[in-house]
């Protein structure tokens, strides 16, 4: 048996010699092409994570919109006169520095029982009740006229 396939070997020759290299070639081409599917499959995912992120970036663009938009349908002046803005829904007062600059919701309250509010974030002072400014103002005005016309 051993004999007969030396004897194939030796006759056929050439033609296993050619059918090596043709296997050879035929692999080189195999794995060149597996080559290249695995560098389009690498690049394809790369655009594919690049794409999600541009995607969950305009979601939270879009997001943050819609909540602006939701915020400033129910934004209003103050009803006590002041300078801050009135949140209805949520029934806070808010700083308007903060609101128009930034778009951000830092409520304020009155400082002191003094008509005034001192906002925590970009520590705007301003009136928060206009009506009872006036008031405390009058009376201010009443006492240092009265100290003067004496």
């Amino acid at each position: 048996m051993i004999k007969n396939i030396m004897l194939l070997v030796k006759n056929y020759s050439g033609v296993i010699i050619a059918l090596c290299t043709l296997c050879t070639l035929i692999g080189g081409i195999i794995v060149f092409f597996v080559k290249r599917v695995t560098e389009k499959k690498y690049k394809v995912k790369q655009e594919n994570d690049e794409l999600k992120k541009k995607i969950k970036k305009l979601e939270e663009e879009l997001s943050n919109s819609e909540y602006i938009r939701n915020v400033e349908d129910n934004i209003q002046g103050s009803p006590l006169g002041g300078t801050c803005l009135y949140l209805a829904d949520r029934n806070i007062y808010i700083c308007t520095v903060c609101w128009n600059r930034n778009k951000e919701i830092i409520t304020v309250f009155e400082t002191d029982d003094t008509g005034y509010y001192k906002c925590s974030s970009c520590q705007l002072e301003s009136v928060f009740d206009k009506g009872k400014v006036e008031h405390i103002r009058n009376i201010n005005n009443k006492m240092w006229s009265s100290v003067y016309d004496d």
